[in-house]
C-alpha cells in the first residue's frame, strides 16, 4: 500500500475556515453588521491586502453559519478569522510596515465585535510578521491534529516527504514561538505566551518527536540495507562462515548503537523542550 500523501487543502482548517473566508458569498446582515466597522476600519485602503467586501462576507459566514448548535463554533471561527486577516495584513507592503501596531488593534477589534453572549477570547500580543506566521502554523496544526492522527499507523508517524516537510515547518514554528515567549513575549502582552505553554506546547513536542522518529527509522533502514549488502558481498566471495558471521555481528552492533543514540537524542529533546 502506498503512503498517504499530505494534501493541505483537505485539512479541516482550510475546508472549514480559510476556504470559506476566501470564497463565502454570505452577506453580513441581520445583526452581523452591528460591530463590523471595528474590523473593517483597520483595513481601509486595501491595507490588509483584501477588499472590505470580502471581509464582510467572511464575517457573514461566521455570523450566519457558525455557532448556535452548529459546528464550528463562533469562537473557533473568530480565531481563524484573526489568523486569516493577519496573514493578509502581513502580505501587504503597508500592513507589513506597521504590523506590530496593526495586528494588536485587529485583535482588539475582533474581540470587541464578540458581543451578545459571543466569546472570542483571542489572546492579544504584538508579534513581528514572522512570529505571527509561526503562531498561525501552530494554531492550524493544533486544530488539524485529530485529522492528522488518522494518517498515523499503529502510533507511528507517516514519514512520506510531504508529511515530513509539514512537520518540519511546524517544528520550526514552535522553535520560533518558544524563543519569542522566552524573550519579548514573556513581558509584552504575555497572554499569548501563557496560552502557548499550556495549550500548544504539547503538540509542538509531538511534532518534534514524530520528526525524530522518522529520522531514526530512515537511519535504521540505511544501516540494515548496508549490513545486508555487506553480508551478500561476503557470501558471493565465498568467504568462510566465521568471517561472514563476524561481519554480520559487527553490523548488528552498529545498528543497536545508532538506535540507542537516537533514543538518547529524543529523550534529551523532551527534557530540554519542556
Amino acid at each position: 500500500m502506498s503512503a498517504v500523501q499530505l494534501d493541505r487543502q483537505n485539512l479541516p482548517s482550510y475546508i472549514k475556515f480559510y476556504k470559506q473566508f476566501d470564497e463565502s458569498n454570505v452577506e453580513c446582515k441581520s445583526g452581523c453588521d452591528n460591530n463590523i466597522t471595528n474590523v473593517t476600519d483597520r483595513c481601509k485602503g486595501n491595507k490588509c491586502n483584501v477588499t472590505i467586501d470580502r471581509i464582510k462576507k467572511a464575517l457573514g459566514y461566521i455570523y450566519h453559519e457558525c455557532g448556535k448548535d452548529k459546528t464550528p463554533s463562533k469562537e473557533e471561527a473568530y480565531h481563524f478569522f484573526y489568523y486569516w486577516l493577519g496573514d493578509k495584513l502581513s502580505k501587504s507592503e503597508e500592513g507589513r510596515a506597521n504590523f506590530l501596531a496593526e495586528i494588536g488593534l485587529i485583535c482588539d477589534a475582533i474581540n470587541d465585535s464578540c458581543t451578545s453572549g459571543q466569546k472570542c477570547g483571542i489572546p492579544r500580543d504584538n508579534p513581528e510578521p514572522s512570529t505571527f506566521d509561526s503562531q498561525k502554523k501552530i494554531f492550524d496544526y493544533y486544530y488539524d491534529y485529530s485529522r492528522i492522527k488518522e494518517n498515523l499507523k499503529n502510533g507511528e508517524p507517516n514519514c512520506h516527504d510531504s508529511w515530513s516537510s509539514y512537520r518540519a515547518e511546524v517544528s520550526l514554528a514552535c522553535d520560533v514561538v518558544k524563543e519569542y515567549c522566552a524573550g519579548k513575549g514573556k513581558d509584552d502582552e504575555k497572554a499569548y505566551c501563557e496560552e502557548f505553554k499550556t495549550k500548544y506546547l504539547p503538540y509542538c513536542t509531538m511534532a518534534k518527536l514524530s520528526e525524530l522518529t522518522c529520522e531514526l527509522t530512515s537511519t535504521q533502514q540505511r544501516i540494515v540495507s548496508a549490513a545486508t549488502l555487506a553480508v551478500s558481498s561476503k557470501a558471493n566471495e565465498a568467504v568462510s562462515k566465521a568471517t561472514t558471521t563476524a561481519s554480520l555481528t559487527s553490523s548488528m552492533v552498529a545498528s543497536k548503537y545508532n538506535h540507542y543514540k537516537y533514543i538518547i537524542i529524543i529523550e534529551k529533546y523532551i527534557y530540554n523542550y519542556n
